[in-house]
């Protein structure tokens, strides 16, 4: 089991703190994209429906700082934990030690994801709740890269 949970745990923290960079360094470098995008927060912004942008304001605004600072401290322990898994000789308990602080990190990291959809959601009507909800999953919703595929003519080659 632990020799899945490495591979596991990077992949996950990857593409989270991947997700939070990107938004984050637009943000903190002033490329605000276009003229709706201004919260610095990439998916959870551009699923934000027009006509509520403008109250939801402050829910980012608060919880940018928070982000900022649980972004830096996965950073930080990622960082640790590269040199852990590296460091010659290999020491197994420092490198667990490593992890579980990017497991923390990451968990931290997601708390403040988690407040945040709860605060946006407070502000929210229901219809607005659900073209929210609809927006984010819609990625997830889209075919995955390579040849379309139909059934009535079988796999592309």
């Amino acid at each position: 089991m632990r020799r899945w949970l490495l591979p596991a745990s990077l992949v996950l923290n990857l593409l989270l703190a991947g997700i939070i960079a990107g938004s984050a360094l637009s943000h903190w470098h002033g490329d605000r994209g276009p003229k709706e995008r201004r919260f610095g927060f990439g998916p959870l912004e551009y699923a934000v429906p027009q006509q509520a942008r403008q109250k939801l304001e402050p829910v980012f605004e608060r919880e940018r700082a928070n982000m900022r600072d649980a972004f830096r401290d996965l950073r930080r322990a990622r960082g640790s934990m590269h040199e852990a898994m590296l460091k010659q000789p290999y020491d197994p308990d420092a490198a667990a030690r490593a992890l579980e602080e990017v497991r923390d990190r990451s968990a931290a990291m997601q708390d403040v994801l988690h407040n945040l959809l709860l605060s946006i959601n407070e502000k929210l009507t229901p219809e607005e709740r659900r073209q929210f909800l609809e927006a984010l999953e819609r990625p997830l919703k889209k075919p995955g890269p390579g040849p379309e595929r139909s059934p009535e003519r079988g796999p592309e080659r």
